[in-house]
């Protein structure tokens, strides 16, 4: 039924309009003509939109300059109905807000459509907060879809479009999983059975088909009562996270066996000292279970003192060549021990590993080596012994009968040189037992604190007048040798006296037209540096490998082939080496290097062994 109203408006009717209805209604009014003019508003309106009489609406609520394509307004004017629309303006200060507006007719007294009264309710808070909404909804970093009864998909925001791709009113199960039929576990099912929130982890499929994995919370949404009909559903994709998991189990696994199967026993603790790798190698090694020790034991139980003082002073890797671990039995056992200090990226110190090399199979193994290696080093020893005093015999038994011949024919030459020939073979004799004793010696060189370039004057001086006789340029060359070192002075001293012995030896039995013979010592931050060099011929390839073999001789009858290997065993008793290089154009360069650590080692170990002879 259409309310009619006069066209005229009564004064008294408009101040009742306009006292009662406009400036109290909580509402904009407006009264609009047919030429979209306001011919009257109310205070909120006025207070909302600014001036509004005699202005047309399009421009009071949009600010336009003709009127709207979709007008409300003049359809109204035209079959005379309700209506009602949201529309979108700016208000007297320029903002653009929203609201709801209602268009109603107003009738003359003769039906007719004169002008139009409309209603609006600003809607711009509900609007904004729906826009923030509606923002947060779609850019959280997370999918979220809102499911019906059904498990239909009714809306979903752009992170759950992206990865499962459009929804088109699919069930749940369909878009995430590509099944016919529901979950066997199903987090929405449960909130709508419960009422209450819901978490699980699920596995599903990308639209690009590539698995994924995500951590699914559904929770109800009510319309303030404890009624309702849609779940919300938050998945988080952990796919990443998932893999590198499994990456990180896989590679756990991975150095566990690893672990495992060394052969070595090995032991690692953490910052503090608690043992956290215990692996199976050690648990036969000291007799004891890893469960019983990991997580429960010291590393003191298990580390020697020297890497248990790394650990604590924050130090580096060690290895302790040999020493004993005591297994729960109480047996003692020979172990090699390598140790090192784990640190993080910041050089920190976070724990410590160490591996313990059985060496009980090995001592057995260098025995029965060992006693191979005496029996045909004495068989050898025996048919080298009896062959050079072979020579020696024939030689003595020369000179005796040229001493006897003499004495016949009463020769004073023949006598000269029979007693020539025994003075000579007895030398040999002599030299063949001091050979022979010196590489039966088995103990630590005798060290005292000399300096290097002391020993090499002594024997340069000791060949100086030899040298002159045989027209050798003998030089004595140091760059360093100052400082004073452990050394066996006896030891070195043959060494050199043997070395420059040979190269007085080479260069004249080769007849070098200009002979020279240099000896030298020199000194490097971890080396002392014994060198002789000679400018005679060399030594063929084919020899040099059997240099230091014992009774190796390249000078037939006048050598005993013991120098060589007395000077290397020397040597190495002292912890260093001995190396030889020759050409034909540079002669032959004998170099001892003795390690200042090695050395300084063994007079440690000289002291100890004092220490425990005087308790």
């Amino acid at each position: 039924m259409q309310h009619r109203s006069t066209a005229s408006f009564p004064v008294n009717f408009r101040k009742v309009l306009g006292e009662q209805l406009y400036e109290h209604s909580p509402i904009h009014v407006a009264i609009i003509d047919r030429d979209f003019n306001v011919v009257q508003a109310n205070g909120p309106f006025a207070r909302k939109f600014g001036q509004a009489e005699g202005r047309p609406c399009y421009e009071v609520y949009k600010r336009r300059s003709t009127r709207c394509k979709n007008c409300q307004g003049l359809l109204t004017f035209e079959d005379g109905k309700v209506r009602t629309s949201h529309e979108q303006g700016f208000d007297a200060h320029g903002l653009p807000t929203h609201f709801l507006i209602q268009v109603a007719p107003l009738f003359d007294t003769d039906g007719n459509i004169t002008h139009i009264v409309e209603m609006s309710y600003d809607t711009t808070p509900y609007f904004d907060l729906k826009e923030q909404y509606d923002d947060l909804f779609e850019c959280v970093p997370c999918s979220i879809t809102v499911i019906d009864r059904d498990l239909r998909i009714v809306r979903s925001n752009r992170q759950s479009r992206d990865t499962y791709g459009a929804v088109d009113n699919l069930h749940c199960y369909e878009l995430y999983k590509n099944r016919s039929e529901a979950c066997p576990y199903c987090p929405v099912l449960k909130t709508f059975e419960d009422g209450q929130p819901h978490t699980s982890k699920q596995s599903g499929v990308t639209r690009q088909g590539r698995p994924n994995h995500y951590v699914v919370s559904s929770f109800p949404l009510r319309n303030g009562n404890e009624d309702f009909e849609y779940v919300m559903e938050m998945s988080i994709d952990v796919t990443e996270t998932h893999e590198l998991s499994q990456e990180l189990m896989r590679e756990s696994e991975f150095r566990r066996n690893i672990t495992e199967s060394l052969n070595d026993a090995l032991v690692a603790v953490d910052e503090e000292g608690m043992v956290k790798v215990f692996n199976s190698a050690a648990e036969e090694l000291f007799g004891l279970r890893a469960n019983k020790i990991i997580g429960r034991s010291n590393y003191s139980r298990f580390f020697p003192e020297k890497l248990r003082l790394a650990l604590v002073d924050g130090g580096s890797s060690i290895v302790i060549d040999e020493t004993e671990i005591e297994n729960a039995e109480g047996i003692r056992i020979p172990v090699r021990v390598s140790g090192s200090v784990i640190r993080d990226e910041h050089g920190v110190v976070i724990g410590g590993a160490a591996s313990f090399q059985d060496l009980r199979e090995i001592k057995r193994l260098e025995q029965e080596k060992l006693d191979r290696e005496r029996l045909a080093a004495v068989g050898q020893t025996v048919a080298v012994i009896a062959h050079a005093i072979k020579n020696i015999l024939v030689g003595i038994q020369g000179g005796m009968y040229k001493l006897k011949s003499g004495r016949k024919r009463d020769s004073e030459e023949l006598i000269e040189k029979g007693l020539s020939m025994l003075d000579r073979n007895f030398g040999r004799v002599a030299e063949l037992v001091r050979g022979l004793l010196d590489l039966s010696r088995n103990q630590l060189p005798k060290l005292d604190p000399i300096r290097p370039r002391d020993i090499a004057a002594e024997v340069h001086q000791l060949f100086k007048d030899a040298a002159q006789k045989k027209g050798i340029d003998f030089r004595f060359e140091f760059s360093n040798g100052e400082n004073e070192a452990y050394l066996d002075h006896e030891g070195i001293h043959s060494c050199l006296d043997n070395l420059i012995s040979n190269a007085f030896d080479a260069v004249t039995e080769a007849k070098v037209e200009h002979p020279e013979v240099s000896l030298g010592v020199r000194e490097t931050e971890k080396e002392i540096i014994f060198e002789t060099r000679d400018n005679g011929p060399g030594i063929p390839p084919e020899l040099r490998s059997r240099l230091f073999e014992m009774f190796f001789t390249t000078k037939g009858a006048n050598g005993s082939g013991l120098g060589l290997a007395v000077t290397k065993k020397i040597v190495q008793e002292h912890g260093g080496r001995i190396a030889v290089e020759c050409t034909p154009e540079n002669g032959t360069l004998f170099r001892i290097s003795l390690s200042k650590d090695a050395l300084n080692r063994l007079w440690r170990q000289r002291q100890a062994q004092k220490e425990n002879a005087s308790i």
